[in-house]
């Protein structure tokens, strides 16, 4: 969800955001890409989210950063992004792309 919020959002496209239908190509080209796997959030998830998001000030990306933080952390994976707030969660393996 996070990468078609994205691909749509005109800030984070450089006030170029991709239309409904591009932004579907795109997933269908991201989730066809054998470096991609899709994961299920289990028990180990939940602590992290917590973690996350104690003592922040809510906001509107705040839910869906933090439960993907969280789905790294609890699986010790790479998360990368272009999205430096991810810093924030201190994620062991955090690798900021920059355009």
């Amino acid at each position: 969800m996070a990468v078609l919020r994205l691909l749509t959002n005109t800030k984070a496209m450089g006030g170029q955001p991709a239309t409904l239908h591009e932004a579907l190509v795109a997933w269908d080209a991201l989730s066809a890409d054998p470096r991609c796997l899709w994961l299920d959030a289990d028990a180990a998830h939940e602590p992290f989210l917590r973690q996350f998001v104690t003592g922040r000030q809510s906001s509107p990306n705040l839910w869906s950063d933090a439960w993907l933080a969280a789905l790294a952390a609890s699986k010790g994976l790479q998360l990368t992004s272009f999205d430096a707030d991810f810093r924030s969660f201190h994620l062991a393996n955090f690798v900021h792309l920059k355009p």
